[in-house]
């Protein structure tokens, strides 16, 4: 947990490495988003938004994920969306994650 605390290196990781360590930092933001001073959340929501970094690299690491981890990333998104009053995971769930809700059939 320190180790995450200290260091965001998702920003900077090529899309093997991101989606190796993605889940990692979704426990720790889900376990300290209220009550750490680091930017660690932020840095991990912020992420997870197409919009906040445009490019090709960015649709190649949410490309990589399988189905069960883009579930699980639509989960962790959809949280925060409900229970996090903040601009960039709105974002994010709009701009990408949307997609991956349960269709009523």
């Amino acid at each position: 947990d320190e180790k995450i605390e200290a260091l965001t290196p998702l920003l900077f990781l090529d899309p093997k490495g991101w989606r190796f360590y993605l889940p990692a930092y979704m426990i720790w933001t889900l376990k300290n988003w209220r009550t750490s001073d680091s930017q660690t959340s932020d840095s991990v929501l912020w992420c997870l938004d197409p919009a906040e970094s445009p490019s090709a690299e960015t649709l190649a690491k949410f490309t990589l994920l399988s189905p069960q981890q883009t579930w699980a990333v639509y989960l962790f998104v959809k949280f925060f969306c409900e229970y996090y009053d903040d601009r960039t995971i709105r974002s994010a769930m709009k701009n990408y994650w949307c997609q991956f809700a349960p269709t009523s059939a």
